[in-house]
């Protein structure tokens, strides 16, 4: 009877009755959990704990507490409700408390289970936004947060829909300082993740993950949140320096993923739904803001071939400035025109700048190798941006081996035009080679 116990059900379980019907038995043991993980129906893990008796109004033997409730159809009523008696436990010895997928009292929980002092780990999540009664407001959850001194692992999913905070204005009061947290995952609509990570401070951060779905609206709203939205993010992504920056967008969806091989930070952007330029250059030119970016030595942008219609040169020209670590860019399957032509333009300019005894800058000067894909026109364009950096001591690889192709000069030439703009972008895809995107995306 002193011996805790230690429970996993998984919903596979639940096939077999006799699980639940032993689950079911034990309830009155439940001052001796240790471990508590439950995946199932949200109805039978409620029914259970309408079987557990509450009277002492403590869990002291409690360290793991995750529950994750299916077919969730929305808020149920009372009786199929987390009770406020487990919520208001006192579980000094709690460290993990994950509740995925079920109604609670947010109030409840705040004065009980969330009040030990060991919780480190706190996940609330939610399959797709919904109003959620516990909390109004981004800060009654930060100052809950606030509480929690031991928060290493925070995930927040879907939590909160209504938005009571004029995110328009500067936050009035001091951001909340999460001392201790090391992991934060959030998945949201763009408000309540540019008003969460305008709103809170983590110093100790080692990884971000961040799912933002941008709302329906004007441009210029667009444009307002996705900058507030950064701000956030340059605000709260891992200052240990970043030596790997991956951009992907394909299907209106943009991935972002930083990280560090030498300490091990990691910061990853998702923004699904980026059907504009404006939002994407702005999500671009604010990334090349962050100071733990400017330390970059690989570069992968993989791009859809629409993109080249959405971000300017001048867009590209504001990024690759800050990235003066890069030795390395990959470009994907489908290199995005404007980036090479930007490339070519910026070393035939320092070229002539150098011929005129001015002084020059050359975009990536540290840059080693490009990488695109096998296709004649994208490969002999390369060779002529590794030509002209090469008198302008910037030299990177070159592809000579395609000087010995009968056609060389005849594609140098096309591309040239295209340079010079009498050659549109879809005259420089090759009708013989397959340059297209891939369905799937890798993080």
């Amino acid at each position: 009877m002193h011996v805790p116990l230690t429970i996993h059900i998984s919903h596979q379980d639940f096939r077999r009755n006799v699980v639940y019907l032993n689950l079911l038995r034990i309830a009155d043991q439940f001052w001796r959990f240790e471990t508590l993980e439950i995946d199932a129906p949200y109805p039978y893990v409620c029914e259970f704990f309408g079987f557990v008796p509450f009277d002492g109004g403590e869990a002291p033997q409690l360290r793991v507490l995750s529950l994750c409730g299916r077919n969730w159809h929305g808020p149920p009523g009372n009786d199929e409700a987390l009770p406020d008696e487990l919520l208001a436990l006192n579980a000094p010895n709690l460290e993990h408390l994950a509740l995925d997928n079920f109604f609670f009292d947010w109030s409840a929980l705040e004065s009980g289970l969330a009040r030990s002092t060991k919780l480190s780990v706190l996940h609330i999540c939610y399959p797709v936004e919904r109003d959620t009664p516990y909390t109004s407001s981004i800060s009654e959850l930060l100052a809950t947060l606030a509480s929690i001194a031991s928060l290493q692992e925070l995930r927040l999913r879907n939590v909160l829909k209504a938005i009571n905070e004029n995110l328009f204005i500067e936050w009035d009061t001091p951001a909340t300082v999460l001392p201790a947290l090391r992991n934060l995952d959030l998945q949201a609509n763009i408000q309540f993740c540019s008003g969460f990570l305008n709103g809170v401070k983590a110093p100790a951060l080692v990884e971000l993950d961040v799912e933002c779905n941008t709302t329906d609206g004007a441009d210029d709203a667009y444009q307002f949140m996705t900058s507030a939205f950064m701000i956030g993010i340059s605000t709260n992504a891992p200052r240990h320096p970043y030596d790997i920056l991956t951009t992907i967008y394909r299907k209106s969806k943009l991935w972002v993923c930083l990280r560090s091989s030498r300490t091990g930070a990691f910061c990853r952007i998702i923004v699904p739904q980026v059907n504009d330029g404006p939002v994407l250059e702005g999500i671009l030119r604010k990334l090349a803001d962050i100071p733990s970016v400017h330390s970059t030595e690989s570069l992968d942008i993989v791009l859809s071939k629409d993109v080249h219609s959405k971000v300017t040169e001048e867009a590209w020209s504001y990024l690759f400035k800050h990235l003066n670590m890069v030795s390395s860019l990959n470009l994907g399957n489908y290199p995005v025109p404007r980036i090479l032509k930007n490339l070519y333009c910026n070393a035939r300019g320092a070229l002539e700048a150098k011929k005129q005894g001015k002084k020059s800058t050359v975009l990536l000067p540290l840059l080693e190798t490009i990488t695109v894909a096998a296709s004649s026109k994208l490969c002999v364009l390369v060779d002529m941006i590794a030509e002209v950096r090469e008198t302008v001591d910037a030299p990177i690889d070159r592809y000579v081996a395609l000087r010995e192709m009968d056609t060389y000069h005849a594609v140098r030439e096309h591309i040239t035009s295209w340079l010079e703009g009498s050659v549109t972008d879809a005259q420089m895809e090759d009708d013989n080679e397959s340059v297209g995107d891939s369905d799937d995306a890798e993080d």
